[in-house]
């Protein structure tokens, strides 16, 4: 199982069924829907997003 790392912008695509950035990108995002990756997400990206919902 791998771990990557996720920005705001790719997991907020990701999150509304946008195909994200790159055919690689998506499908690595894909495996991790699935449980075969895992996502990290800094705490910087749960800053921004609930920062873009307050606005």
């Amino acid at each position: 199982m791998k771990k990557y790392v996720i920005d705001t912008q790719a997991l907020i695509m990701f999150m509304n069924g946008v195909k994200v950035i790159s055919t690689a990108v998506d499908q690595m995002l894909k495996k991790a829907d699935a449980g075969e990756n895992i996502i990290m997400l800094p705490s910087a990206v749960i800053f921004e997003i609930a920062y873009l919902y307050e606005a």
